[in-house]
């Protein structure tokens, strides 16, 4: 097997109190082929999780929330198109396929970080829908948005 070691990443675990007497950035790997360089980083990623040295996640959920935001912004544009149950329909199949890809790595995972994606989680499922359908300007969204939550 032949190492790339521009694709390799290699993470310390432990807690903080360990993680700060490591003094070592990098790690020389020598094989009878070739030898490389990897760096040592403080989060890596893989299958599109991310894990932090400490592996509370809080990379991971702080992607998922910036992705999925990003994601349903760009309903806007074609949102004139859509009607609004399907537009509501697209909302939550973004958001559920979010929430849903590799959530089984989250189990035990802090409060603090899991109110984080409940809070993404309810307002994108309640929120969200309203101003993608319902809003003409940035203005008026704030208000519009109260309207049709209180409908819902």
């Amino acid at each position: 097997m032949k190492l790339n070691a521009e694709k390799t990443q290699l993470l310390w675990h432990g807690t903080r109190q360990q993680l700060t007497n490591l003094t070592i950035s990098q790690l020389h790997l020598v094989t009878v082929a070739s030898s490389s360089v990897v760096d040592i980083v403080s989060t890596a990623s893989n299958h599109g999780v991310i894990f932090d040295s400490q592996l509370t996640m809080s990379a991971h959920i702080s992607a998922v929330c910036r992705t999925g935001f990003f994601q349903l912004r760009q309903l806007r544009t074609i949102r004139r198109s859509l009607t609004p149950d399907s537009t509501r329909a697209l909302v939550q199949a973004f958001v559920s396929c979010r929430l849903d890809y590799c959530n089984s790595l989250l189990a035990g995972v802090a409060d603090v970080h899991f109110r984080r994606l409940h809070r993404y989680r309810t307002r994108r499922l309640v929120w969200f829908p309203a101003l993608v359908v319902t809003t003409t300007s940035r203005r008026s969204s704030r208000r519009s948005i109260g309207c049709q939550c209180v409908k819902d």
